[in-house]
């Protein structure tokens, strides 16, 4: 039987629970870092397909996705405080950034990029539970 370990990511008000695998060591049952970032990686792709456009889900895949505020601002080709300024709401966040994010996140995930939809569920975001579980 597999051990697993079961990991929550808050996003807004939702929250996402993954399973991730894990291992067994004097006793004690964790999670490799490679599992819990790939878990990340997957809510954050959730939240890309929700359509979760806020700064809090800007923060969290660009944390994610191992990138700093700056290294973002410097990709995206904005000022750091661009950046600063979605993740704290005080700007709307802009929807051809947020395209990019996804096709990172939809990139490191091997996953076909699919630009359209992003932008789509952006412009027009679906009603979401507020706990979504994720399958191994």
């Amino acid at each position: 039987m597999a051990t697993t370990t079961i990991h929550k990511f808050s996003v807004d008000d939702v929250v996402f629970v993954v399973t991730v695998p894990a291992v067994v060591r004097a006793g004690s049952k964790f999670s490799t870092m490679a599992d819990v970032s790939h878990a990340e990686l997957r809510v954050a792709s959730e939240v890309v397909k929700l359509g979760m456009v806020s700064g809090a889900a800007v923060r969290f895949i660009r944390k994610s996705l191992g990138f700093t505020a700056k290294q973002l601002a410097e990709l995206l080709s904005r000022g750091p405080e661009t950046v600063s300024h979605w993740e704290t709401g005080a700007t709307p966040v802009d929807r051809l950034a947020w395209a990019a994010l996804a096709s990172l996140v939809s990139e490191r995930l091997g996953e076909a990029s699919t630009t359209l939809k992003t932008l789509e569920a952006a412009a027009h975001p679906p009603r979401h539970p507020r706990v979504i579980e994720l399958s191994p």
